[in-house]
């Protein structure tokens, strides 16, 4: 009885390397699988909390435009997180109330709802950006059409 491939090892050599790409393809670091969005977090959410990031709450001034942090605040696109383990309701929670000087990182004080304080809506617009920064889920870097919406 033959085996397969035996005859045109061409063809089991050409299987092979077929498998091994549809393998390499189909793996994904981690960190670059999109997460399910939490309950009432949408893709426009997600881009109001960019607007409302950089303009209103004024939270680039501390964490940088792209939020990969300053002297100010820390990065919010990696997966160090000062309280907490980033969870969407977590951030919200840290939006709305802020950290006080005596538990920052710097001397500085995260405020509550931001430099000019939001809404709620607001906050839990802000939240999701943030939220999304590091799951794929939402833009990583600043859109040319977001750029500049802070007042100067």
């Amino acid at each position: 009885m033959r085996r397969w491939g035996s005859r045109h090892p061409f063809c089991r050599a050409s299987a092979m390397a077929a498998l091994g790409v549809c393998l390499a393809e189909s793996s994904v670091a981690p960190q670059e699988l999109r997460e399910p969005m939490p309950p009432g977090v949408t893709d426009s959410l997600i881009e109001r909390g960019a607007v409302v990031y950089r303009g209103s709450a004024r939270c680039d001034m501390c964490h940088g435009a792209d939020a990969r942090g300053t002297d100010d605040g820390p990065d919010l696109t990696d997966d160090k997180w000062l309280r907490g383990n980033g969870t969407f309701d977590e951030i919200v929670e840290r939006v709305r109330y802020g950290v006080p000087r005596r538990d920052a990182k710097t001397d500085k004080p995260m405020p509550m709802r931001g430099w000019e304080p939001v809404s709620d809506d607001d906050v839990r617009a802000v939240a999701a950006y943030v939220w999304s920064l590091r799951r794929g889920s939402g833009p990583r870097s600043p859109r040319s059409d977001l750029q500049g919406s802070r007042p100067h």
